[in-house]
């Protein structure tokens, strides 16, 4: 029997398949008020890895309902925006902090990459999505794509967190939230930055 590939390898190509960001969201929005409200108010400096991609969860499905529930086209516009600026900055913040923490873990390896894959398939949905959300076409695939992205977190908060929990412990998580929350703040910055050079 041939060896599977290592970890790493797998990792690696799983990452690699996946689109760019930049095929993702062509364009780096403006930055929404509900960003920089995140930012001040809703990411303590004290929030463990869970704690904070969980928080990111109950954001995406709010955005969902939201989209859902709205008939102004240009409202729609806009959230589909917010969710593309904010699944962009979850994925790499997931992906390469803790993702990358547990497939070093032989007991959370087979989770780990069927979570990239399921990052991989939004993705490729997202990337066939035009940002204007005015036909029949683009709302069946908001469907999908909504009903693939409520998949992954349910897999996450029913399996892979408590798996995380157990085997990485409080200390490592909490460890692991300050790295994300930094670079989660390098990457808001970014779209504050550029949301000031795309000013007239």
């Amino acid at each position: 029997m041939v060896a599977p590939p290592s970890c790493s390898l797998w990792c690696n190509n799983a990452a690699s398949a996946r689109p760019s960001r930049a095929l993702v969201a062509p364009t780096l929005r403006k930055l929404r008020p509900t960003h920089a409200l995140r930012r001040d108010e809703t990411m303590p400096q004290a929030m463990d890895a869970l704690s904070l991609l969980m928080k990111d969860h109950d954001l995406v499905k709010d955005i969902f309902k939201k989209i859902e529930s709205s008939e102004d086209e240009a409202e729609r516009k806009s959230l589909f925006e917010q969710f593309m600026d904010e699944i962009a900055i979850h994925e790499r913040i997931e992906e390469e902090i803790f993702y990358a923490a547990l497939q070093k873990l032989p007991n959370a390896r087979a989770d780990v990459m069927e979570a990239f894959e399921e990052h991989h398939v939004v993705d490729m949905i997202m990337s066939e999505m035009d940002v204007e959300p005015n036909d029949e076409k683009w709302d069946a695939k908001f469907t999908v794509m909504k009903e693939n992205v409520e998949h992954h977190i349910k897999d996450e908060e029913e399996k892979l967190f408590p798996k995380a929990e157990k085997l990485l412990g409080k200390e490592t998580l909490g460890k692991l939230g300050a790295q994300m929350a930094d670079l989660k703040e390098e990457e808001l910055r970014a779209l504050d930055e550029q949301a000031e050079e795309e000013e007239p």
